[in-house]
């Protein structure tokens, strides 16, 4: 009901001459199906005339058609006139709405206005209210049961406290202290984990691991050890006197006994070491999640599709010996074949060679050029890539190929520089020139590469990366692989300014101020009290400026120089409005508040009151009456009457 009749007002100023607000106080739901009829049959259960009816929901056309099934319409209430003067008492029963000076009533100066503070909860009584139903709102600061559980808002706070009163804190929203409300809730009780060992999920994405490999640590997808090789795995050859600790866990990895075979399966025994949270809750095994089965109620295998189980489907073909038992051939179980499960062709039904592209088949297509013999059985003899790809474990060449005859660094074959120089197989292809130039637009790091010349541009950016963008050339740039802007080092490049890094804010495109917590940006919080001088502008003589309109209180905040206006209102808050810099205007919070002739907020004037006017506010036009009281009628503009 309560967005019914908060959106009805602006329809009313649009279809009667005469300005008025409906104030429904009870409504009923339309029937399901609605007729022709419908809105006779409501208006005559409910005892009023059909006319009436459509008085108290304007939004109807009178020819019945618009009635919705399941909505709303009132069927008591008032229509009440807009305001002529902009007061809005309660015993005056008008209307803010469609009042040119404002259509929010300010239920502390009983005055219709348009600023936040009119409009906000807890103050606004009625009209355009920034909430829609104003009238649950507390108005005076009294919650609870004895006030009909009006809701706490606006400049009482959001808390009903146990005082059966409005506030904020911890006094008002505390746990146990809050009746409702934005209350505090306790925290969650958590059961602490133990903490997962940072081996677990290392950063290895290609099984290679230690200072050779920039230095990437093992995980559980290729194994936890790291071997002196630089390759990761499980077993002896892993995990004994070769095993790199840093890069992988060689503490607690168990090494498989010393003579005869170990059966499929067993050589990951050391999975059974892994705490008990490792273990898998749902079902599922490997990928992202990396649990195993071994050890769980659903069985020990881990499917090649990421299921635990015991049958053949999980236990043979597929399975996956990083996450559990295996106790079958390595056949592939879905027609692809190498990778991370190692799926062999040989004995499947798709076909037992295997094609370049990784998929088993027995066409002349998967058998003779390109054909992988480590993962099945092929005809010919051809080492001439098939699909572009050079190197690897493919070993495929680039020589009369078709897509050109050098194998560059990051095994394709082509015919431009970025193939035939600098990282250039010379194994799998022809190779000219001997330059550092960036092959494939990364820079620095291991390789060495340098942007200059490139063609992805001549800066290095602290990320490795060649380019021409601010990124790549200012902050960060490296300059011992490409070319850079000048006092570009120490300008932030992730908005964070001062500490250790000691960057500066200024000119890096966050703002140009260093807050006290070590942020770049240009909001007052930036630029005023605690702003670091060192690294970026900051305001001047800012003292403690108000950074969310409040001021005074407990955080003393000023309103002087700060972006919501320079005066202090008696409601504490800040504004440039007639409201704020007029009566109740606190100077020791203010820059700019009125001072002689100060118009008056609450309608009081005259000598008998700090010589307020009527001029220039919320009562400008009226004249002061001798009773110290603005007004417009003979007793106060009469002669003899006005102050």
């Amino acid at each position: 009901m309560a967005s019914f009749w908060y959106q009805l007002p602006l329809i009313l100023l649009s279809l009667s001459p005469a300005l008025a607000e409906v104030r429904c106080r009870y409504n009923v739901t339309a029937p399901t199906p609605v007729t022709y009829y419908s809105c006779t049959e409501i208006a005559n259960k409910q005892g009023i005339s059909l006319d009436h009816f459509f008085l108290l929901n304007p939004l109807l056309d009178p020819d019945y058609t618009s009635i919705e099934s399941g909505k709303a319409y009132c069927v008591s209430g008032t229509v009440v006139p807009t305001t002529t003067d902009g007061t809005c008492k309660p015993d005056q029963y008008v209307s803010c709405l469609g009042y040119a000076g404002g259509q929010c009533c300010n239920s502390t100066t009983w005055k219709c206005g348009n600023t936040q503070q009119d409009c906000r909860a807890g103050t606004c009584a009625h009209g355009l209210c920034d909430v829609e139903n104003p009238s649950s709102y507390s108005l005076d600061g009294k919650c609870g049961p004895a006030s009909g559980n009006k809701q706490c808002g606006g400049k009482w706070g959001n808390c009903c406290g146990k005082s059966n009163t409005c506030g904020t804190g911890t006094s008002f929203c505390g746990v146990g202290n809050c009746l409702y409300g934005n209350c505090t809730l306790p925290p969650p009780e958590t059961t602490p984990q133990p903490e997962i060992p940072p081996w677990y999920f290392g950063n290895t994405t290609d099984g290679t691991c230690g200072p050779a490999n920039d230095y990437q640590v093992c995980n559980v997808m290729y194994g936890f050890c790291c071997a002196s090789t630089g390759k990761c795995g499980m077993g002896a050859q892993f995990c004994g006197d070769v095993c790199q600790p840093g890069y992988g866990n060689c503490t607690n990895a168990v090494v498989p006994p010393k003579g005869g075979d170990v059966s499929p399966g067993k050589e990951m025994s050391s999975i059974a070491l892994l705490p008990a949270y490792y273990y898998i809750t749902d079902g599922t095994c490997g990928g992202a999640n990396g649990f195993v089965c071994k050890g769980s109620p659903y069985g020990d295998c881990c499917s090649s599709s990421g299921y635990c189980g015991k049958e053949d489907g999980h236990c043979k073909a597929g399975c996956q010996p990083n996450f559990g038992d295996c106790t079958g051939s390595n056949m592939s179980p879905d027609g692809t074949y190498g990778g991370t499960k190692g799926s062999t062709c040989t004995g499947t039904t798709f076909g037992a060679c295997c094609l370049s592209s990784g998929l088993c088949g027995g066409e002349t297509a998967h058998c003779g050029g390109g054909c992988q013999s480590q993962f099945g059985t092929c005809t010919g003899d051809s080492k001439t890539s098939p699909d572009g790809t050079c190197g690897g474990t493919k070993g495929y060449t680039c020589g009369s190929s078709g897509f050109g005859d050098c194998c560059s660094s990051s095994g394709f074959c082509g015919s431009e520089t970025a193939h035939c120089s600098t990282g250039c197989q010379t194994q799998f292809g022809s190779c000219k020139g001997g330059s550092k130039a960036s092959p494939d637009g990364t820079c620095g790091g291991t390789k060495g590469y340098t942007c200059s010349g490139s063609g992805f541009g001549d800066c290095c950016s602290s990320s490795g990366f060649c380019g021409r963008e601010t990124a790549h050339c200012s902050a960060g740039c490296q300059t011992a692989f490409g070319t850079c802007s000048s006092g570009s080092s120490k300008i932030s490049t992730d908005g964070t300014c001062g500490g250790s890094k000691g960057f500066i804010c200024t000119g890096s495109g966050f703002g140009d101020c260093c807050s006290s917590s070590g942020f770049c940006g240009k909001e007052t919080a930036h630029c005023s009290t605690g702003c670091q001088t060192a690294f970026g502008t900051c305001s001047t003589g800012t003292g403690n400026i108000s950074p969310d309109s409040t001021c005074g209180g407990t955080k003393k905040y000023t309103c002087a120089g700060s972006s919501f206006g320079k005066c202090y209102s008696s409601d504490g808050y800040c504004g440039n409005e007639v409201t704020h810099c007029a009566q109740g205007c606190q100077t020791s919070f203010s820059s700019a508040c009125l001072t002689g002739k100060i118009p008056t907020l609450d309608g009081t004037c005259g000598s008998k009151n700090g010589n307020r006017t009527c001029a220039g506010g919320p009562f400008n036009g009226q004249c002061c009456g001798s009773s110290g009281y603005c007004g417009t009628t003979t007793t106060h503009c009469g002669t003899g009457k006005c102050n």
